[in-house]
């Protein structure tokens, strides 16, 4: 049985190289996040190569709204229930 990733990692690692986002860029990625339709692999890989403080609290700024609009103002808690004797986590 061959375990279906979510996120392609090898592609993910080859996008993250010299991609930091221009101002542009990073704006347009957070508007579309605001819109709450998701965001693909290539917009993920931008918002994991800002450096500056501004930039990061631009990204918890949107990442606040975003769980505002989908959970309100409530704490969601779940605890996945795994059964099986396959592990697929890769752990160190």
């Amino acid at each position: 049985m061959r375990h279906q990733n979510f996120i392609d990692r090898d592609k993910l690692y080859g996008l993250l190289d010299n991609n930091v986002p221009t101002e542009s860029e990073l704006n347009d990625i957070l508007n579309k996040a605001r819109k709450l339709k998701g965001l693909s692999l290539e917009d993920v890989a931008k918002l994991l190569c800002v450096e500056t403080e501004a930039d990061i609290q631009k990204i918890l700024d949107a990442a606040h709204y975003c769980k505002e609009e989908i959970y309100g103002k409530r704490l969601v808690l779940f605890a996945p229930i795994y059964t099986g004797n396959a592990c697929v986590n890769n752990c160190v």
